[in-house]
């Protein structure tokens, strides 16, 4: 019997190895791998890669001339205040 739930625990530990990989939460699955065994270990196989959305540059703003308040970059028309820049 104790090996049986030490098994299931290793099993947890799979899973959880795989989907740290991924970018996902380690601790959570590591508790369904043990619960759910060989069954989370293979839908931690084959759930895509979480990506990391620190790592995307953030939009580049620009200064509108006249009014100094933030505008997209392509804008032709400052929404603020309604000239060309």
């Amino acid at each position: 019997m104790m090996l049986y739930v030490i098994g299931w625990i290793a099993v947890g530990a799979c899973a959880a190895l795989v989907a740290g990989a991924k970018g996902r939460n380690p601790v959570g699955w590591l508790v369904l791998g043990a619960f759910f065994g060989p069954l989370a270990t293979t839908a931690a196989c084959f759930m895509p890669a979480v990506l990391n959305k620190e790592a995307q540059p953030a939009p580049v703003r620009r200064i509108c001339p006249h009014c100094t308040n933030e505008i997209a970059p392509s804008a032709r028309l400052c929404r603020w205040c309604k000239r060309l820049v």
